[in-house]
């Protein structure tokens, strides 16, 4: 969590990932804002070809 929130300090560009299943995601209280949810290996390939080479990605489940 540290790492990450000196990435934002940092102003760098971040991309948070959010790997929980649609039932873990939709019954957790806790979520972090801006993160996106992915279901798949590909929808992370996608996402992946859509952003700079110097993004900074985050995956999380908790």
């Amino acid at each position: 969590m540290t790492e990450l929130q000196d990435l934002q300090a940092e102003s760098k560009m971040v991309v948070i990932i959010d790997t929980r299943t649609p039932g873990q995601w939709k019954n957790a209280k806790d979520k972090i804002p801006g993160a996106i949810r992915i279901n798949s290996q590909s929808d992370l390939q996608k996402l992946k070809a859509d952003i700079p080479p110097d993004t900074e990605i985050v995956t999380y489940c908790t």
